[in-house]
């Protein structure tokens, strides 16, 4: 991550997977957050999920995101 914030375990747990999945280090933490955003409300807009507990599951997901994307202003 670019600069120390203050996340919550949900959000680490969450910053750490994306820093696994983007592993570009062109990136800033931001970048990845929100194309991680993105591609979350692309699944979501486009009913790309095969039950209600999978499309709650990346609505967690974007809501965390969203949270992170907000820290890293």
């Amino acid at each position: 991550m670019d600069k120390l914030i203050s996340l919550n375990n949900e959000e680490l747990q969450v910053a750490r997977r994306l820093e696994d999945y983007f592993s570009s280090s062109d990136m800033t933490f931001r970048e990845k957050v929100f194309h991680a955003l993105l591609i979350a409300r692309y699944e979501l807009e486009g009913h790309h999920f095969s039950n209600e507990l999978e499309r709650q599951k990346i609505m967690d997901f974007a809501r965390v995101l969203d949270c992170l994307l907000q820290k890293t202003i």
